[in-house]
């Protein structure tokens, strides 16, 4: 989709897009619409109404928000004033953040703080990475106990949390991660790792499931110790930046 020619109607750029069977996945689940009402309205047998129009302006990737807007005013000229695609948030987090971590730590039973910490961290995690709630899913990937004396081998997500299209709470899988998994690869090259777009070849080893378009993992340290790593993937092509 990076090699677009110019359209002439924001239905010509919408067949474009949706030529594409995982963004006509992606933008049918954000708009709460079947895939072939899109079909539809890119063919211009029938017409969205103007809600949906400002929701499928917001739900443009980046690459093409500009021109798809200024085609959708010609048709809608009266729709409300749309702001192009956010960037992740790069501020400080919040003090109440802290003090909420600092309260389960100290005040709850091991048994509980530890879940209790872990949901406050995915919570702030995929508000502060996906405050318009565009698509994203996070999830604890940890290095699996190996057998006394060996080296650890594998690795497994523990738990996440998503925005549509994905569930809020991920489901709680045996899902074994190795080295050729990005995940791993973060880890083996202790750095953190961005797979950018899913349509460009990459010497990344990276297993796009339904949804992603862009991703990243970091590595956890404890105790000067690599532990496992957070693992993220966006709808957005390109969403994740180096800084």
């Amino acid at each position: 989709m990076s090699n677009h020619s110019p359209a002439s109607t924001w239905q010509d750029l919408l067949a474009e897009l949706i030529a594409d069977t995982a963004e006509r996945e992606r933008l049918a689940s954000v708009l709460s619409v079947q895939p072939i009402t899109l079909i539809r309205w890119a063919e211009k047998t029938s017409r969205p109404r103007e809600q949906n129009m400002q929701n499928l302006v917001q739900a443009i990737p980046p690459a093409f928000f500009q021109d798809f807007l200024r085609l959708a005013l010609i048709e809608y000229p009266h729709l409300p004033q749309v702001e192009g695609p956010s960037q992740p948030i790069t501020g400080g987090l919040p003090s109440t953040f802290y003090a909420q971590i600092l309260h389960a730590y100290s005040q709850l039973p091991p048994l509980l703080s530890r879940q209790t910490l872990q949901d406050l961290v995915f919570q702030q995690a995929i508000a502060h990475l996906d405050p318009e709630r565009r698509g994203m899913s996070i999830s604890i990937v940890t290095c699996v106990r190996p057998l006394e004396g060996q080296v650890v081998r594998s690795l497994r997500e523990i738990g996440g949390i998503g925005t549509p299209p994905w569930k809020r709470d991920l489901e709680q899988k045996t899902i074994l991660l190795g080295a050729e998994s990005l995940a791993g690869y973060a880890l083996i090259h202790l750095r953190r790792t961005i797979a950018s777009n899913r349509t460009v070849q990459t010497r990344i080893p990276v297993h796009w499931t339904a949804y992603e378009q862009s991703a990243i993992a970091i590595p956890i340290s404890l105790h000067s110790r690599v532990c496992g790593c957070l693992l993220a993937a966006s709808v957005v092509p390109d969403y994740f930046q180096e800084e």
